[in-house]
């Protein structure tokens, strides 16, 4: 072998010192070195959808896939929980927000709610679906907004559009029938009493009148 020179092992020592120095040095709490760095470099953030935690005498941490539920930010030292309101399949950078129909109940979602028959969902980032007010009706999952009780009809509960029973009436929205009134009449699906005339009234019910009391 050949004898190496005085500069060939200077620099072979500084190789060793620097390679040392790095072995022992941790990353810091959401960064990470480069996975092809052979010597000291300076740390990169943990990428978006990732984390990178803070780890005493590990040096060489791989970043962490950020689980469903939760989401990591460029940087993230640890996953943060999605609210409800959102969901957060995994990977996620960011919260989503739960869009019309649907809704996100729970903290941690991975995925949303269609919203259900007899509630509306109007609006993004809701937590609970609302329920339909009296004289409205849903019977189909999934809607934004809740439909009025057509006229001859109620709606006793959100889920039910019934016709309106004999001898009642029912106008648009109710959430009961109406019991007609007096010298009225309200057939099936009825919607506004009728009048019942008043038989003096009538051709020829007067002229009978007349020639009963003549007689009389």
């Amino acid at each position: 072998m050949f004898p190496l020179s005085t500069s060939r092992l200077s620099w072979i020592c500084s190789i060793l010192m620097i390679s040392s120095t790095f072995a022992w040095k941790p990353n810091d709490c959401g960064y990470y070195y480069p996975p092809e760095a052979k010597t000291e470099v300076p740390q990169i953030p943990c990428k978006a959808g990732f984390y990178c935690p803070l780890k005493p005498n590990v040096t060489r941490i791989t970043p962490i896939k950020c689980p469903g539920g939760r989401y990591c930010p460029p940087g993230s030292c640890a996953p943060l929980n999605c609210t409800c309101g959102y969901k957060c399949p995994p990977l996620s950078s960011a919260p989503i927000e739960c869009q019309p129909p649907f809704y996100c109940p729970r903290p941690r979602a991975t995925n949303q709610t269609i919203c259900p028959i007899g509630f509306y969902c109007p609006e993004p980032r809701m937590c609970k679906p609302l329920k339909c007010p009296p004289g409205t009706f849903v019977t189909c999952a999934g809607k934004v907004r809740c439909e009025t009780c057509d006229r001859g009809r109620y709606c006793p509960i959100p889920t039910k559009s019934l016709l309106c029973p004999v001898n009642y009436y029912c106008l648009p929205g109710s959430s009961a029938p109406t019991p007609c009134p007096k010298y009225h009449t309200c057939p099936l699906g009825n919607w506004a009493p009728i009048p019942i005339p008043d038989r003096r009234s009538l051709p020829g019910e007067a002229a009978s009148e007349g020639a009963a009391t003549s007689k009389a």
